[in-house]
């Protein structure tokens, strides 16, 4: 089929690749306004209440058209306040549409609807500059799933300082399913390198090879693919686990009471069903993996890596990306004496690690705060609310990454081949985090008398 489209011209896949900016822009907005914590109506695409219908006549057919359907919402939005009042009174007190605010909300349906359809042109004009290939084709796709997951995220984040779990969820599904079977040539993200090399050279970027090796060393019997699905099960479980309703507070009321409330909450909460579906399914793809791909031996000279070596990159950089944030929680919360960071940064994180591998969850990590320290200076100086949402920050630095690509790898690949190295500045990065917001908790008490 690809080789069919690459006949097409240039020009008209551009066209294409566009329109699909637009249409996914749209939806955007539209789960955007679904998923809030507060109901919204600034999307053409949902349907209002009954309530506000007399307010806001039905739609037309155009306003729900991407690009071109939030700029005819500029003239309804601009009426005169006479009408606006008479609708008031004719809707029995409604004030305004939720979402409809603002006179110039509409203006942030067409910025992202537009932004968003030249971000992934751009994108695939980069992929494809040396032509339309499986490959090309599959790392651009999994960029565009990946931008559209972090538009949501950061929107509902700006909008209710909250990442929706049916975000999340399937966020990180996608993000695992995505770089094991897509056709990539390697250059979405860079594979993990394992020290303890006892295969040779060309078999260092293969962690089922890696793994089969120690097992040798260690006198275990069972195959490489076995030992893989039940490491990598192990993992699945404790990431859908740590999804649920799980608070759980023995100190407050013992651990009889705290753990039959525990219990309770995750029977009737309505996640529980979600999560445990995305928890069987994975066991069932994990069992067909290692069925239809074992490996017991080496695969020759060629090195090609293989799915189980592509998705334990993609779980490494899942779990990784989650337990940098989830630290960050726990100090934060330790050293202020007040939640840091909310949990939804934390699967956040995970999500990102699941596209970008553990080398990219900490590239992120690191360029994130930066983001959001001159987005948090610029803010306190015009006097707004000094509470930001983090989630916004840590997509924007995925973008940055995942645009310079070349440059973060070339100067941090001698470090990631050392994850001795990473782990020992990593614990000293958080040791001296938590001295710092400690000192800082300090000094502000000081300061307050």
């Amino acid at each position: 089929m690809l080789s069919d489209v690459s006949h097409l011209p240039l020009s008209l896949l551009y066209v294409v690749v566009f329109v699909l900016g637009a249409i996914l822009g749209a939806f955007a907005n539209y789960v955007v306004d679904a998923l809030g914590l507060t109901p919204r109506y600034r999307s053409a695409w949902r349907k209002l209440p009954t309530e506000y219908i007399s307010a806001r006549p039905a739609r037309h057919w155009y306003e729900r058209l991407p690009l071109f359907g939030a700029l005819t919402l500029a003239p309804v939005v601009f009426a005169s306040s006479k009408s606006r009042a008479s609708a008031r009174s004719a809707s029995g007190g409604v004030s305004v549409i939720p979402g409809w605010e603002g006179r110039w909300f509409w203006l942030r349906l067409f910025l992202v609807e537009l932004l968003f359809a030249l971000l992934i042109l751009w994108r695939f004009s980069v992929w494809t500059r040396y032509g339309v290939t499986a490959h090309t084709v599959g790392g651009w796709g999994i960029e565009t799933v990946f931008y559209w997951l972090a538009l949501c995220a950061s929107l509902v984040d700006l909008d209710d300082y909250v990442i929706p779990d049916l975000i999340i969820i399937p966020g990180a599904a996608l993000g695992l399913i995505l770089t094991t079977f897509v056709p990539l040539d390697g250059s979405f993200f860079p594979l993990t390198r394992f020290p303890l090399d006892f295969t040779g050279e060309r078999y260092s970027y293969s962690i089922a090879l890696w793994l089969g090796a120690v097992a040798r060393r260690l006198g275990l019997h069972c195959s490489v693919s076995t030992l893989l699905t039940l490491l990598l099960a192990l993992a699945w479980s404790f990431w859908n686990f740590s999804l649920l309703d799980r608070r759980f507070y023995p100190g407050k009321l013992g651990w009889g009471r705290a753990a039959k409330l525990f219990l309770r909450r995750i029977v009737r909460s309505p996640l529980t069903p979600v999560v445990g579906l995305c928890w069987l399914l994975g066991l069932f793809a994990l069992l067909g993996l290692m069925i239809l791909e074992p490996i017991s031996a080496p695969r020759g000279a060629n090195f090609s890596p293989s799915h189980f070596d592509l998705l334990t990159n993609s779980f490494l950089g899942l779990c990784v990306g989650a337990l940098l944030i989830w630290a960050v929680r726990l100090i934060g919360g330790a050293s202020l004496g007040r939640e840091a960071m909310g949990f939804g940064d934390v699967l956040l994180g995970g999500v990102i690690g699941s596209f970008l591998g553990w080398q990219g969850a900490v590239v992120v990590f690191f360029l994130a705060p930066f983001l959001g320290m001159v987005f948090g200076l610029t803010r306190r100086a015009v006097g707004a609310q000094t509470e930001i949402p983090y989630g916004p920050f840590l997509c924007l630095a995925s973008l940055v990454y995942l645009i310079k690509l070349d440059f973060f790898t070339g100067i941090f690949a001698v470090y990631f081949d050392d994850p001795v190295f990473i782990a020992i500045v990593g614990a000293i990065g958080f040791v001296l985090l938590a001295v710092m917001l400690l000192a800082l908790r300090v000094l502000k008490s000081t300061l307050r008398g």
